[in-house]
């Protein structure tokens, strides 16, 4: 796939999900030749990482990751968890215009619960991800480390929200910022009766799904 012309092989395709390294090979150049090649631009890409988002890996295969970052900015979905990445994106290019659905998802390297510097730093860093995001539909969220009132949020219109979360408190604090909410997807690990607060009503919800300590249960709910 690193000489190969997408746009005759693949003439249709919208989205990418590619896998960092292929054995012991980089798939950098790979990347940049599909993303450079497509008859039309990728408006989804997928991947945890990239091997290219370091100085440290040199395989064969390897290319700068601005080489594949900047054939990103007709993206309207995007699931890259690298920090290098998404700094040259958001940052350096100044892409996220056209995104609707971003994973916001953090790969951390402190503990959460002692070393509140970097949790700061982490969230003031989301959030100048989210500022270049103004058509954002779709927002995946790991967890919200702090409440609500401590995160810097510009103006979002979200129509739906995931969460990953240990605990459910923080998740509905933050729903009431998020006044267009369609559809809530949460998943978290326990749940008590005081963390359903009832002093906001979500009239935009339609859709809830709720993934509780390993069930599944999901809720229709109509709105006139």
């Amino acid at each position: 796939m690193e000489r190969v012309n997408v746009s005759q092989l693949l003439p249709n395709l919208k989205f990418l999900s590619l896998n960092p390294n292929l054995y012991d090979k980089c798939t950098g150049k790979m990347m940049v030749n599909i993303l450079s090649s497509t008859a039309k631009p990728l408006v989804g890409l997928m991947g945890e990482s990239t091997c290219c988002s370091s100085d440290y890996y040199r395989q064969s295969g390897h290319v700068d990751v601005d080489d594949i970052v900047k054939h990103c900015g007709s993206l309207k979905y995007m699931n890259i968890l690298n920090q290098r990445f998404r700094d040259r994106y958001f940052f350096k290019y100044k892409f996220g215009q056209n995104l609707k659905h971003f994973n916001g998802y953090i790969l951390r390297s402190y503990n959460e619960d002692e070393d509140y510097d970097s949790m700061e730093e982490e969230i003031n860093l989301s959030c100048r991800y989210l500022e270049q995001m103004p058509n954002l539909e779709v927002l995946n969220l790991e967890n919200p480390l702090i409440e609500p009132r401590l995160w810097p949020l510009p103006k979002m219109k979200l129509k739906e929200i995931q969460f990953q979360e240990r605990s459910s408190s923080p998740v509905f604090q933050f729903l009431p910022l998020f006044p267009d909410l369609r559809s809530i997807d949460l998943n978290i690990h326990s749940v008590e009766d005081e963390d359903f607060p009832d002093c906001h009503t979500h009239m935009n919800v339609q859709d809830v799904v709720l993934n509780i300590s390993g069930l599944n249960l999901v809720y229709g709910l109509y709105q006139k």
